[in-house]
């Protein structure tokens, strides 16, 4: 009986089989998770890119930015002129299939930032990906993983405003935009003179017009301290929740809500800046929007009242009884006014005082002086100066409402 011959594999043939694989196996993985990072590098910029595309359309009532992604969280940052995309990406975006990627995602940053011009608005990307994963139509930018610092003011370089952000990484806040509610002539000297703002300065002097990120406490006016530093804070904080702020004490945007405000010539003769709103009662019966208006006067903290306003809205002595009605007695009259102008004057572009207030007198498309909503945040009250300006009408009615000049 024969016996047939058993065939195999040798022992060398089974090692460079092996040895093959091992070769493949070492090309073709990290290829892979390369393309599996760049896919979903792909799908978070895709998500920025739908996101800037809506702040195109309405900057200033922008949607929130998607939450819960699962490979990178974005933020809408920078100046409302200049606005920002920030894309960060997560730590989960990099794949790691059997090994640890040499380039890795996690951490980077993508930044869209829009370019306009007369015909067309495009959205700019830039990066610090390493160059292997970089998406077609970015560029790549070491810096962009700092969050941008508005630029530091000098003499000579347009309008002052205190950024509590350049202030927080580089010690001087004094930075180049228009302030929240303030008289230029007078944060450029404090500006020049390295002046640090007070709590009570703190809203009126805060660079405005930003989105979020770290210019976020900026524009709120949040983290602001004087020349005491954050004990400042904590110690007015302290005083207020413990007895509550007395009367004739300077009027400061960290009150309660429902501190009443009035307006003290010696508390503003006291002050380097002029700033006369301090806490306590008005002489004068005020209707509850007229004291609603002078408490968001006294938390701006720069807004002197005009000629007409001026007695209507003085602190009350102690023990003095209120004068009069809001109206100063039967038959007088009062012509109120914004940053020294009458209520009621046409718009001119140029020639309206920094503290002059505008609004869109109803049912028409005038743009004049006068008082909107008194709840209207200060980036409502700096849009509408801006659409005054330019005479901009062409709104939907929803947002022109917002402008409506309110009955004097």
């Amino acid at each position: 009986m024969k016996h047939k011959n058993q065939k195999g594999f040798t022992l060398l043939e089974l090692m460079v089989t092996v040895a093959i694989v091992g070769i493949l196996a070492a090309i073709a993985i990290p290829i892979y998770n390369n393309y599996i990072t760049k896919t979903r590098i792909a799908d978070a910029l895709t998500h920025g890119r739908v996101y800037a595309g809506k702040v195109t359309i309405d900057k200033e009532d922008v949607v929130e930015a998607p939450s819960d992604l699962e490979y990178s969280e974005i933020n809408l940052e920078g100046q409302v002129t200049k606005p920002q995309v920030r894309i960060k990406l997560k730590e989960t975006i990099d794949s790691t299939v059997l090994m640890s990627p040499d380039d890795r995602a996690g951490g980077k940053v993508i930044v869209l930032s829009e370019q306009s011009s007369d015909a067309s608005v495009r959205w700019a990307c830039t990066t610090n990906l390493p160059q292997a994963l970089i998406p077609t139509g970015c560029d790549y930018d070491a810096s962009v993983k700092d969050r941008k610092l508005l630029e530091e003011w000098a003499e000579g370089k347009g309008d002052a405003c205190w950024s509590n952000a350049r202030d927080k990484k580089t010690g001087n806040g004094w930075s180049i935009g228009s302030c929240t509610h303030c008289v230029q002539a007078t944060v450029q000297t404090k500006a020049q003179g390295g002046y640090r703002p007070g709590v009570a300065d703190a809203h009126g002097l805060a660079c405005s017009g930003l989105y979020g990120g770290d210019e976020a406490l900026a524009e709120a006016g949040g983290g602001m301290t004087g020349s005491g530093g954050g004990d400042a804070v904590a110690e007015a904080t302290a005083a207020a929740d413990v007895g509550g702020p007395a009367d004739g004490d300077p009027f400061t945007p960290d009150l309660p809500e429902g501190t009443h405000s009035c307006w003290s010539d010696k508390l503003a003769a006291s002050r380097g800046d002029g700033n006369g709103w301090a806490v306590g009662p008005v002489r004068s019966e005020l209707t509850a929007d007229q004291q609603k208006g002078a408490n968001l006067a006294g938390r701006r903290g720069t807004r002197r009242p005009g000629a007409g306003e001026l007695m209507k809205y003085r602190c009350r002595p102690a023990g003095e009884a209120k004068v009069g009605g809001g109206d100063f007695g039967a038959g007088a009259s009062v012509v109120k006014q914004s940053g020294g102008v009458p209520y009621g004057t046409v718009w001119k572009r140029g020639h309206m005082h920094e503290a002059a207030t505008a609004c869109l007198r109803k049912g028409t498309d005038v743009w004049v002086v006068g008082e909107i909503d008194v709840a209207s945040s200060a980036k409502t009250l700096k849009q509408a100066r801006s659409y005054a300006d330019s005479n901009f009408t062409n709104m939907k009615h929803k947002r022109r409402k917002q402008y409506f000049c309110v009955d004097p």
